[in-house]
């Protein structure tokens, strides 16, 4: 059953770990500079629960897991930029800046899952505030994380919920839509 996925053996969890970090010591420079920085200058934020993040998600298929690992390392970068990607996803850490916004409600996790139980993210487009473009995307990464540190929501993922009442398709802002997909 589902349920007994999430149940993995510790042994399995271990020699998956090791097998990750192998192929991850495998992979040229290039391919995994955003996350060689982090782990040099914040080595918290990649530690075994992390890596496992991106294990549970493949269901501990290792190649899977590690191109997701490089992908989110890389797509944090260009979405928190130079500066922030490397701090703590917290409201003392990265999100600092965007504590207001937070509070606005443009973006919110909801405090119930949907009957596949999926978290949601409810997009309020009625909001009078509409943060950037460059803020949404943050605020949107930020409520992911906090989604995925439930290992449940790791395996059954979240849905996006948008109330667009009142909103004209020129409003549509397509680089947030198409980045924000790409998570």
């Amino acid at each position: 059953s589902e349920e007994a996925q999430h149940l993995i053996s510790p042994a399995v969890e271990t020699a998956s770990l090791r097998a990750l970090k192998d192929e991850l010591s495998n992979m040229p420079h290039d391919a995994k500079s955003a996350l060689v920085h982090v782990q040099r200058v914040a080595p918290n934020l990649v530690d075994d629960d992390h890596l496992l993040v991106f294990l549970r998600g493949e269901d501990f298929d290792v190649n899977l897991a590690l191109k997701r690992l490089l992908r989110h390392w890389s797509q944090r970068y260009k979405i928190f930029g130079p500066e922030k990607y490397a701090l703590p996803m917290t409201l003392y850490g990265a999100m600092k800046d965007h504590i207001q916004a937070l509070k606005q409600g443009y973006l919110t996790l909801l405090p119930m899952c949907d009957e596949a139980g999926r978290q949601i993210i409810y997009i309020n487009k009625t909001q009078k505030s509409n943060p950037s473009t460059d803020e949404k995307l943050q605020l949107m990464w930020y409520l992911l994380h906090v989604a995925m540190q439930n290992p449940v929501v790791q395996k059954r993922g979240c849905v996006v919920l948008a109330n667009a009442r009142g909103g004209r398709l020129e409003g549509f802002d397509t680089r947030w839509a198409s980045q924000a997909a790409s998570f």
